[in-house]
């Protein structure tokens, strides 16, 4: 008959919490924002190509980005912020909002019934990343002194 091993340690993967700080507040912002000026500089490169279709199609991933990495305000910033800038930059007519036009004005409440689901959605989903705990591998197995 065989014979029941029984392994006493197993190898986990610990939260350290407060014994290293995680993004802070202001990070996430910064984050926030590097993702919104990514995506506004991806729009500026793919111009030539697309002109004044979709002038707002790079933006979701930045609204995602922020309300993943900063919580709600900075969601709500970034979508407010790269609308004007993209709207200024790349919608027709250029060099002015255009929310005289009716076309841009419905423009305008699609994209942000569409920002609105995208935070809502990744408000529900995931916690902003400066409140999830940092995971990390211990250099050795706890009580056994076995090192990785």
């Amino acid at each position: 008959m065989p014979r029941r091993t029984s392994l006493t340690h197993s190898v986990c993967v610990r939260s350290v919490g407060g014994a290293a700080r995680p993004i802070g507040p202001a990070a996430g912002y910064i984050l926030s924002f590097v993702a919104l000026a990514a995506a506004i500089g991806l729009r500026w490169l793919l111009d030539p190509l697309m002109g004044d279709t979709l002038p707002l199609v790079t933006l979701f991933g930045a609204v995602a980005a922020a309300i993943w990495l900063s919580g709600l305000t900075a969601a709500a910033i970034v979508t407010i912020v790269g609308y004007l800038v993209t709207a200024y930059f790349f919608s027709a007519p250029r060099g002015e909002l255009g929310l005289s036009i009716p076309a841009n004005l419905v423009g305008f409440a699609a994209y942000l019934f569409t920002c609105s689901l995208i935070i809502a959605i990744g408000a529900r989903l995931t916690p902003p990343l400066s409140r999830l705990p940092i995971l990390w591998w211990p250099r050795q197995m706890p009580k056994t002194g076995i090192s990785l």
